[in-house]
């Protein structure tokens, strides 16, 4: 079964008292709530109540947002390092050092700490990427490829993942779709902020398939 379909028993049902038990025993909602507290904590695990059970996501939609903002943090500071580090191999003339200026200044996201009237505050950008792609990660346009099971069958029956969908289960936006979810000109979204975009899709396909395979996992199958 899809995980999709697992998470959405989770939802509320009407409960009815005229039908026997019997038969071969059916996973109940406890049991794939218990599958779903095994996944370990994180984006991958937010995101799969996000994406596939949107009831139980919304109590924690802000734990999710900042846990993506810290993720963002981190990456923005690996790449300012970077940066550092290739201006000093200028200074200091090494082997190389001009190739690596330019690779570290191309990946160089936008400034996440912006000083207005002497206050500093957080690039309202990042969090615009955030929230669009979380919308695009729920989205409704199922990949048609796997049909919205991120996984299909290779050429010798081996389960792979979608590489259409590259295993989100949805057909990626375009990037001009992508600008236009931010509320940016495609402009600025092109030369500022599609690295940073396409770097948190990137995470959270990969986090919510780590977590769907703990969650498959745990229900055992």
């Amino acid at each position: 079964m899809h995980i999709g379909k697992h998470l959405a028993r989770l939802n509320p049902t009407t409960v009815r008292y005229d039908i026997g038990s019997g038969g071969a025993p059916e996973l109940t909602a406890q049991d794939r709530a218990a599958a779903l507290s095994a996944v370990s904590d994180g984006i991958g695990r937010e995101l799969l109540c996000h994406v596939w059970w949107p009831d139980g996501a919304r109590l924690m939609q802000h734990e999710l947002l900042a846990l993506l903002a810290e993720a963002q943090r981190l990456e923005w500071q690996r790449r300012e390092d970077a940066m550092l580090t290739a201006a000093l191999a200028v200074a200091e003339g090494s082997r190389h050092a001009a190739s690596v200026y330019a690779e570290a200044h191309a990946q160089r996201w936008p400034r996440m700490v912006i000083v207005d009237r002497g206050v500093p505050t957080i690039s309202g950008g990042y969090e615009r990427v955030r929230k669009a792609v979380l919308a695009e990660m729920a989205s409704d346009g199922l990949c048609p490829s796997c049909g919205g099971r991120a996984v299909g069958r290779s050429d010798r029956g081996l389960i792979v993942i979608c590489p259409t969908c590259t295993g989100s289960g949805h057909v990626p936006a375009s990037e001009r779709g992508r600008a236009e979810a931010m509320g940016v000109a495609w402009g600025t979204y092109r030369d500022g902020w599609s690295k940073v975009y396409a770097w948190t899709v990137e995470l959270c396909i990969e986090s919510q398939r780590m977590a769907g395979a703990q969650f498959l996992n745990a229900l055992g199958g």
